[in-house]
């Protein structure tokens, strides 16, 4: 009632229930045949690539890392602290602020696409406040700032798109197990990141975020290129039209 208001849902559920049937009918194959399937095999191969890249963002590197980076910009270690209380704050507010406010007035693409570019952007500006200025509050303040400018545009807009994205592209008959490596390849480049940061921060310093800033660079082609645009659209269009042209259409008007 509260999606579909007073509208007859008689129409859409039947087609449902059709697909579910045919899907049954068609899934005796296994999961590898399906993906022998050319446009299959390039939406899961995407999916994993858009949850993978997610955490290539460096995001937990400053969720778990945040005072050793703040104590490096020359603040004190118990200020550190009390600072990365404000990065949790704004994760949070973030998140709201993406599903609540944004979500249902724009479309996903480019949300996703804003908010790897804001992404982009603050941590080359991370990098920079660690090149230009010296050791002290001034530089400490400046980083903890673009360190949660960093969060509002990943977790306000990139988290939020590519979770529901994830659930959203892959077709019903391969959707858990498609997920299930997607989920996977989210949690291995989580495990990457959270453990080559702190030795790679040690080598390199500030620098390493013109690492991450090289790598979300090329990550925004890869968006433009690959990653389909889902809203206005059922499960069950966005499947066909996946089947027969290798993308999501426009959304409906």
């Amino acid at each position: 009632m509260q999606l579909r208001h007073d509208d007859d849902v008689s129409e859409e559920l039947n087609a449902l229930e059709k697909h579910v049937q045919w899907t049954r009918r068609e899934a005796s194959t296994s999961f590898f045949d399906d993906l022998r399937v050319p446009w299959m095999r390039r939406i899961t191969l995407i999916g994993i690539a858009l949850a993978f890249l997610s955490q290539m963002t460096g995001v937990n590197s400053v969720m778990y890392y945040a005072p050793m980076i703040l104590i490096d910009t020359g603040l004190g270690t118990n200020a550190a602290l009390v600072a990365t209380i404000g990065n949790g704050v704004v994760a949070v507010c973030s998140v709201a602020f993406g599903s609540i406010v944004l979500l249902p007035r724009f479309r996903r693409r480019p949300m996703l696409l804003i908010g790897q570019i804001g992404v982009t952007c603050a941590l080359a500006l991370m990098g920079a406040m660690f090149t230009v200025i010296a050791p002290g509050p001034t530089r400490a303040y400046l980083v903890l700032a673009f360190m949660m400018l960093f969060l509002f545009f990943m977790q306000g807009f990139v988290a939020v798109i590519f979770w529901l994205m994830l659930a959203e592209i892959f077709p019903l008959r391969i959707r858990g197990k498609a997920m299930g490596l997607a989920v996977f390849a989210n949690w291995m480049a989580n495990f990457l990141v959270a453990s080559l940061f702190p030795p790679l921060e040690a080598a390199l310093g500030g620098n390493l975020f013109f690492i991450f800033t090289a790598i979300n660079f090329a990550t925004i082609f890869f968006y433009l290129k690959f990653i389909p645009e889902t809203k206005g659209r059922s499960l069950e269009q966005l499947e066909e039209d996946f089947a027969m042209h290798g993308r999501a259409l426009p959304e409906s008007p």
